[in-house]
């Protein structure tokens, strides 16, 4: 009897472990092992971040101190398109984690990627890499 037990502790402890990532907990732990270099950016521009926004999402003060040693090819106001556009099409003034990730991955990508984020044209986009001195 005691070893049926463990056998079904043991089968629903490997079931919680192959749907790792499926609750809040679980995806963040995925990201932050997949993210590992812009984990560690986002953590340091929370922490020295003037302003609270609850400890786990950037302000735009963070959030462009971050992007800038996250992918400092974009220019200022390439960064500041992309808070914007992130920004008004979430509704939120705020970035966690992983959206953080998400738009540095689509930096990394190419400019189609980025632009996407700011909701404009990639013509748009490049442009602002060359404007205001960048």
């Amino acid at each position: 009897f005691r070893s049926l037990k463990l056998q079904s502790g043991l089968r629903s402890w490997q079931a919680r472990r192959q749907h790792a990532g499926s609750d809040f907990f679980g995806a963040a732990l995925i990201m932050r092992q997949k993210y590992k270099a812009y984990v560690s950016i986002f953590d340091e521009a929370i922490s020295s971040q003037q302003e609270d926004t609850n400890g786990s999402e950037l302000n735009q003060a963070g959030f462009t101190n971050a992007m800038a040693k996250a992918h400092p090819e974009a220019s200022e106001q390439q960064v500041a398109a992309l808070w914007k556009g992130v920004c008004e099409g979430t509704d939120k003034s705020s970035i966690d984690l992983k959206l953080f990730c998400l738009m540095v991955q689509a930096c990394k990508a190419g400019d189609d990627e980025a632009a996407e984020f700011c909701d404009i044209h990639v013509e748009d986009y490049k442009k602002l890499a060359t404007s205001a001195g960048a």
